[in-house]
C-alpha cells in the first residue's frame, strides 16, 4: 500500500507521469504502421 512502500509508490507515479501520453505521440505510431505496411506489400489489401 502507499502507507507502507510510499518511496516506491512516489517512483511509480513520477515514472508514469514522465511518460507521453499525448495524442500526437499516439498518432505517430499509428501512422509508423500504416508506412510499414506499405512498405511490406503482402500485409496491404
Amino acid at each position: 500500500t502507499y502507507k507502507e512502500h510510499k518511496s516506491s509508490w512516489e517512483g511509480l507515479m513520477k515514472r508514469g507521469m514522465s511518460k507521453d501520453f499525448t495524442w500526437d505521440h499516439a498518432a505517430e505510431q499509428y501512422e509508423q504502421i500504416f508506412q510499414w505496411a506499405f512498405i511490406d506489400r503482402p500485409y496491404v489489401m
